[in-house]
């Protein structure tokens, strides 16, 4: 059966009709170079050699621009089906990362590298579109909001973030793994990484977060909350004759 990539997005509207610009002023560039710091450290830490690299739904295009910074000589390839996101990567003051707007879901471009920061919470279809991912490179790189916690259970936030960042699926780090595990990707290393550490992420709590994640990080996960995964993977089952790694550049819907 056919994949229909209508129903492998994420839903479309908030991210076009300037919904989800008006919760999100700036698109999270600001957490942006945290998150690259920690991509780079789980690629450098299980020595992974790529050329190109891809990011799916790549926002306001931060991660890139600073990923290209730390590794010049790197070809990174951005896309995203907003266009209030693609309004922000023309103010980037690297020119040398190539930037589309469209689905990537719909081309045939294949990279050694992909990640996806920050987006499988918000596809509906979420097991679908990581089937489909998995065909197209040999390593990714997934960072996942851990929202299923004791603390966010108990004050009733799903439905804050839902209407807020447009997060419709929710994950514990079993869960998240098993679904990573599930839609065909062996899973190399992982490590939390702290957003409640980041700007605007400030609570009371944040002390008690930092000393129970020294006695318990599991646990501390689990009750408390904070915290997202950053996972490298690889598909499960390697068919190098099936996928096509060379760089391939092919006309769409708009390429900056």
């Amino acid at each position: 059966m056919a994949l229909s990539t209508d129903t492998l997005t994420i839903p479309a509207d908030i991210y076009k009709n300037g919904d989800y610009l008006a919760q999100n002023k700036d698109w999270h560039s600001a957490e942006s170079p945290w998150k690259a710091n920690h991509i780079l450290e789980i690629l450098q830490r299980n020595n992974v050699s790529f050329e190109t690299a891809a990011e799916v739904g790549c926002g306001a295009g931060r991660i890139l621009h600073d990923l290209y910074q730390a590794l010049p000589d790197r070809y990174f390839h951005g896309f995203d089906i907003s266009p209030q996101a693609a309004s922000f990567w023309q103010n980037l003051p690297c020119t040398d990362v190539n930037y589309t707007l469209g689905n990537f879901l719909e081309t045939s471009q294949n990279f050694d590298l992909l990640l996806a920061i920050d987006v499988f919470e918000h596809v509906p279809d979420y097991m679908g579109f990581l089937e489909h991912l998995a065909t197209r490179a040999r390593h990714f790189v997934f960072h996942i909001p851990l929202d299923m916690n004791m603390l966010m259970l108990a004050k009733d936030e799903h439905s804050e973030l839902r209407s807020r960042i447009g997060h419709i699926h929710y994950y514990s780090r079993a869960t998240a793994e098993a679904a990573l595990q599930d839609c065909g990707y062996r899973i190399i290393d992982w490590f939390y990484t702290a957003d409640y550490t980041l700007p605007g992420h400030e609570r009371r709590i944040n002390p008690l977060r930092k000393l129970m994640f020294k006695l318990s990080p599991d646990l501390a996960v689990k009750t408390l909350g904070g915290w997202s995964m950053m996972v490298l993977a690889e598909p499960a089952i390697a068919e190098p004759d099936s996928i096509c790694f060379k760089r391939c550049l092919l006309p769409l819907e708009a390429t900056l």
